[in-house]
């Protein structure tokens, strides 16, 4: 019977080319925390009791949101070894995820977000930042968006995966741009030394540098913990919303897979037109 070490062995060879950094490095995660608890057995030793020993573990480290995703990443693995012959069946296939309390994602109001804007003194965070603003594009969208990926006369940039970009879903999709950050991509294609459109010091920008980077000038200019460079995401989002762009169009633009995410987080912050709606009702 295979072990925990053959199987991840075998695991992180396949992954390397099927997964996307950031998940080879969860899994990488997911499976030290996991030895700590049963150290090196047989695969066919993993049970319900394991995965709880490793919730209580793990809730006493990070937020029961990572817990999640590392939850979920074990399960995704498992899952592989049930497809490879090396589990009869997914011993965690009936987990149950940490209870997680809802709440709207951040965003920042325009007085906000023009405090951290301006506080920033890098070039290439500004260009980062305003660009994220003002297309709600993922953070791993944009450093791994390449000049090949924006038609300037269609006013267009495609996101897809690539390298050790992996897509959510793995779906390309392609968002409009407006004429400032047209203005903006067009200025920085001119020097350009890079096949990537953001860059730092000529090459593509880590994504770790970012998120530090935006949390310090959030917290310099008064902004609590909640504020980080996601919000930037929900920012573009809730503003178009409150300007009544319909939800349809915003969850397109997000590239979310079902209209109903989007109508969860932001349909609150549409404007109230139902009593011009009641109005036209005429006796």
């Amino acid at each position: 019977m295979p072990s925990l070490a053959e199987f991840e062995k075998e695991f992180f060879t396949y992954a390397e080319m099927n997964y996307a950094i950031r998940s080879r490095y969860i899994f990488r995660v997911v499976l030290n925390n996991l030895r700590t608890i049963v150290s090196e057995v047989p695969l066919t030793n993993l049970n319900m009791r394991v995965i709880d020993k490793y919730k209580t573990k793990r809730l006493a480290e990070v937020t029961g949101v990572t817990v999640n995703v590392e939850l979920h990443s074990l399960r995704t693995m498992m899952n592989i070894a049930v497809r490879w012959g090396m589990l009869e069946k997914n011993p965690f296939s009936g987990l149950k995820l940490v209870s997680i309390a809802e709440k709207a994602p951040r965003f920042l109001t325009l007085e906000e977000y023009k405090s951290i804007y301006n506080s920033i003194q890098e070039e290439w965070l500004r260009n980062v930042v305003l660009f994220a603003v003002m297309t709600g594009a993922r953070r791993a969208e944009i450093v791994y968006l390449r000049w090949s990926d924006i038609d300037l006369n269609r006013k267009e940039a495609s996101f897809e995966s690539r390298g050790g970009f992996r897509m959510k879903a793995g779906k390309r999709r392609t968002i409009p741009l407006n004429d400032e950050v047209c203005a903006l991509l067009t200025s920085l294609k001119s020097k350009s030394q890079c096949d990537y459109v953001f860059t730092f010091r000529n090459s593509r920008i880590e994504e770790g540098i970012i998120t530090h980077r935006f949390k310090r000038y959030a917290r310099r200019v008064g902004l609590g913990e909640g504020v980080q460079f996601h919000c930037l995401r929900a920012t573009f989002a809730s503003w178009i919303v409150m300007k009544g762009v319909p939800i349809y169009s915003v969850s397109k633009l997000l590239g979310h897979s079902n209209v109903s995410t989007t109508q969860k987080y932001y349909a609150h912050l549409e404007p109230d037109s139902l009593h011009s709606v009641v109005e036209k009702i005429v006796i």
